[in-house]
């Protein structure tokens, strides 16, 4: 039982890690940021923009979410909720990498949040 535990723990930290890496490269490095982006979900930021990943990444503003608030993680999907943005994540052989940033609670349930950043 306690090997589930600390494998639950670290796949919350390695997530958690993920999604700060993210956000702090948004501002900063907006390449390297584009690096940490599932590649369907950058595949569509560029095609819904026009232009490349790193140039929409400026214009969306990202970054300054805040505190992280709670890690939930789900088989290989996970969510990390900052005070001021949504982060959602999934597990590939290389990492986990971000399919959703720039996400807000929604009131409409079918669509429970609007992401600036998501996959297709």
């Amino acid at each position: 039982m306690a090997v589930g535990g600390c494998g639950a723990g670290a796949a919350e930290s390695d997530a958690r890690s993920a999604a700060d890496s993210f956000l702090d490269a948004v501002g900063i490095d907006p390449a390297s940021a584009c690096e940490r982006l599932a590649p369907e979900t950058r595949s569509t930021l560029e095609e819904n923009t026009g232009s490349s990943c790193d140039a929409a990444l400026r214009q969306l503003g990202l970054g300054g979410a805040g505190a992280a608030e709670s890690v939930d993680v789900a088989g290989h999907g996970a969510q990390v909720r900052y005070e001021g943005d949504t982060v959602f994540l999934a597990l590939f052989d290389t990492g986990w990498l971000v399919t959703a940033a720039g996400c807000r609670r929604t009131s409409d349930r079918s669509e429970p949040y609007d992401c600036d950043v998501e996959g297709g």
